[in-house]
């Protein structure tokens, strides 16, 4: 009977070593002071888009491109924007700073924060902050997750405040992955 009893619980604690724990992937932040999180996925359940949500992987560097709806309880729904583009072929390790130039909104790299305050659109651009991004895993062919964190300063386009991101982190950050290859032009 004992041994019958070893035998199931070590089976037991050998299937739940074995099982793998899905990953929780969600961006979070706070606005002036407000905490703001997106939308949480997992490994079954995830939505990714490369239109809002990719890394892109080639030769001359690499590109990053998150846009996704984020919220708090009792504040307007927001959507960030975080761009960063550079020649760096692993950015793992590394922190990018936004432009803070008047001539930074020409460029690629930036952040924003867009939301609609009774009725009115309102768009806050980056004018000084960072991007760091820890690493990339690859989860599949197809995505692959993004740890870092950020913090930037905005200034809203037309009234001039200026809002303040801190403690921002990319949580497993789902991402479209794009690799490029090396086209040849045979003659």
């Amino acid at each position: 009977m004992i041994n019958r009893l070893f035998v199931i619980a070590t089976s037991a604690i050998v299937m739940l070593a074995g099982c793998t724990k899905s990953e929780s992937s969600f961006v979070s932040m706070k606005v002036d002071g407000k905490t703001y999180t997106s939308t949480v996925m997992t490994d079954e359940n995830h939505s990714v888009f490369a239109s809002s949500q990719l890394f892109e992987l080639s030769e001359d560097g690499f590109s990053f491109f998150y846009r996704n709806a984020m919220s708090s309880s009792g504040a307007p729904e927001i959507t960030l924007m975080l761009r960063i583009s550079d020649s760096t072929p692993t950015p793992s390790g590394m922190k990018f700073e936004f432009p803070s130039g008047p001539s930074s909104l020409d460029g690629y790299d930036t952040a924003s924060i867009s939301m609609t305050i009774e009725g009115r659109p309102m768009h806050y651009y980056a004018i000084e902050g960072w991007l760091e991004i820890d690493n990339v895993d690859n989860l599949n062919d197809d995505i692959c997750a993004v740890n870092g964190s950020f913090a930037f300063s905005a200034k809203e386009e037309f009234s001039g405040k200026v809002i303040e991101i801190t403690d921002g982190r990319l949580h497993n950050a789902f991402m479209a992955r794009k690799r490029q290859s090396l086209i040849i032009n045979a003659k």
